[in-house]
């Protein structure tokens, strides 16, 4: 199965970041291959590695893109059309929205 997601980094619509990485994207959008009984924790976690530089099982392509790694406060928007969830990264999990 696949499910399509788009993560935006709170982090980089700042100025501050703005200003010290003019290159940089504020979004990514990507889909990941799962088996059908996975739950939107596992997506979010599996997302989670993937969006984050330096992980080991960081995503190829997300390397090669100039957004910042998914971070707490940064929100994960999965699915598609009529079944679209979005959950913010919290401290300690997430908060569907």
């Amino acid at each position: 199965m696949k499910t399509y997601f788009e993560f935006t980094s709170a982090g980089a619509k700042t100025d501050i970041y703005k200003r010290n990485h003019p290159d940089a994207f504020e979004s990514y959008f990507s889909a990941v291959e799962h088996p059908e009984h996975w739950t939107d924790e596992d997506l979010l976690e599996t997302i989670f590695g993937m969006c984050n530089h330096g992980s080991p099982t960081e995503c190829p392509i997300f390397s090669k893109h100039r957004v910042p790694s998914l971070s707490v406060g940064d929100a994960v928007q999965l699915g598609q059309g009529d079944a679209i969830r979005v959950y913010k990264c919290d401290d300690a999990g997430w908060t569907l929205l």
